[in-house]
């Protein structure tokens, strides 16, 4: 889970790509995406670190990258962001979509 306490420290200290899910509590599309991201996830690791902010707890990450809706997935390659899809989406989309920046 990244906090505004880590996040720079984890893209700072990570070789591999990053994809975080930004997610808010009362958003019933990231309720609905939350499974198809945590297989996505059993998918893409150990290949990209997968890993989500709550927008509701952690409201600096999503300002400093400007993210006002929910889902948003950033990828995140050597300390930039390097894609960004807002949405459901599925499993399958997930993983495709991140893969593209593997």
């Amino acid at each position: 889970k990244l906090s505004s306490r880590n996040f720079d420290l984890i893209l700072a200290h990570t070789d591999i790509p990053i994809a975080v899910m930004f997610w808010k509590i009362d958003c019933p599309t990231c309720k609905t995406m939350e499974t198809a991201y945590q297989q996505a996830a059993s998918h893409l690791e150990p290949w990209v670190r997968v890993t989500r902010v709550n927008m509701n707890q952690e409201r600096a990450i999503p300002g400093l990258y400007k993210v006002d809706d929910a889902p948003t997935l950033l990828v995140f390659k050597n300390e930039q962001e390097v894609g960004r899809v807002s949405g459901l989406l599925t499993t399958n989309e997930i993983m495709r979509w991140v893969s593209q920046y593997v």
